[in-house]
């Protein structure tokens, strides 16, 4: 169950492999971009009215082929002819899902890509990547965030449009969240604010806060916080609840 930027709520299933059950795998990395780029390229956003775009690839761990011959795997109880069907063996050609390298591959085959567009690597964030023509991109995981000025829209269509002759990709759209930021650029002007209402209403929610009232006074620095000992306090039933609440 996954919840998209309007609140709204979509299903997905996936096809998972064993691969807890994998002991023979190179690299396992997958491409995710430093949060603190993220804040950088934003802040360009605000100041040069730049756009931004996110693009969705679909099944992004998915469309990379795997470079192993020796990778097989048991297909799932019941399929294809029901219960009683005979155990099958199959040799996988693509990646699938729960493969340990499967991150990987998916980075090698995007970052072959933009090469070819001729894309280059940041050097302070490998997963950050800039063009001549005024574009950047910066990847985590299949999530694909576009930024260019005006003046380099039609080249950003170009490298859209070599993107989707690949992968099948969603959310070409102005960008509106990242990692549950809500981005909200200011039509027209500079300037550009980020929330996380959502995120902290769910918070709320799950912890059963949401009519609590908060207070513009800070605590005061000088108390100490610690475990309650022999004072008649009560103790927290959940040690785990406390850093969730407030982390």
């Amino acid at each position: 169950m996954l919840m998209n930027s309007d609140g709204t709520i979509r299903y997905k299933a996936h096809l998972v492999i064993k691969g807890y059950e994998q002991t023979d795998f190179g690299e396992t990395y997958a491409p995710v971009g430093e949060l603190t780029t993220f804040r950088y390229l934003i802040s360009l956003v605000g100041k040069h009215v730049w756009i931004i775009n996110h693009l969705d690839v679909v099944g992004a761990f998915l469309n990379p082929e795997v470079d192993d011959d020796n990778i097989y795997m048991a297909q799932p109880e019941g399929w294809p002819e029901g219960l009683n069907a005979p155990a099958i063996i199959v040799r996988l050609k693509k990646a699938l899902y729960g493969l340990k390298q499967a991150p990987q591959l998916w980075h090698d085959d995007i970052n072959t890509l933009l090469f070819s567009l001729e894309f280059t690597q940041s050097l302070a964030d490998p997963n950050l990547y800039l063009c001549s023509d005024g574009i950047l991109m910066v990847l985590y995981v299949n999530i694909i965030s576009t930024l260019y000025s005006e003046d380099a829209t039609n080249a950003a269509i170009e490298v859209k449009t070599r993107l989707l002759e690949k992968f099948r990709i969603t959310n070409l759209s102005p960008a509106c969240q990242f990692l549950g930021i809500e981005i909200h650029c200011k039509e027209n002007s500079t300037g550009i604010s980020l929330r996380q209402k959502a995120f902290f209403t769910t918070i709320l929610k799950r912890f059963n806060m949401q009519n609590t009232h908060g207070t513009l006074t800070p605590m005061d620095h000088n108390v100490k916080l610690d475990l309650a000992k022999d004072r008649g306090e009560k103790k927290l039933k959940d040690i785990k609840r406390y850093p969730a609440i407030v982390g």
